[in-house]
């Protein structure tokens, strides 16, 4: 991401953002200690079975073979900077399905840890959420309505 001028870059190893210069020059680097999420049994077959049965890989799902699963998910999902925030969005998750919450990492962009916060993101199969932003303080994320054939905005304010 881009934000004043820096450039912020993160790993998904390891949480850590490295915040550089126009010049690529390192200016400091943000880090935090966070819990992976383990890749559970219903994850696997959740992955498996949207293998088998979408559309866009169930033609060839026997060349997929054989599907090696990690024993963690990535920390980083997906990062944002914006309105003087760096926004880490993890694949770390509270509550139970179907409302189930990822955990969002508040950050300044000196990188003091701000807070930490549980946000709706759906997802679209099991590995892949729908397309989300996040820009003065909400988050934004368009989702499929499989009932009502459309699509829909969702907005929902960071606090």
């Amino acid at each position: 991401a881009i934000y004043d001028g820096k450039l912020y870059t993160a790993w998904e190893d390891d949480l850590k953002i490295k915040v550089m210069d126009e010049n690529l020059k390192l200016l400091h680097t943000i880090t935090y200690q966070l819990q992976r999420r383990n890749v559970t049994p219903e994850d696997k077959k959740n992955v498996l079975h949207y293998l088998k049965t979408s559309p866009r890989t169930k033609a060839f799902f026997h060349q997929m073979q054989p599907i090696l699963f990690p024993e963690f998910y990535p920390i980083l999902m997906k990062m944002f900077v914006t309105g003087g925030h760096v926004y880490v969005v993890t694949f770390t998750v509270s509550g139970a399905k179907p409302n189930q919450k990822n955990d969002v990492l508040i950050f300044d962009c000196s990188g003091k840890f701000l807070r930490k916060v549980a946000l709706p993101i759906k997802m679209s199969n099991p590995v892949m959420p729908y397309p989300f932003t996040i820009h003065n303080n909400n988050l934004y994320q368009v989702v499929e309505d499989m009932n009502q054939e459309r699509w829909t905005v969702h907005i929902t304010k960071i606090k």
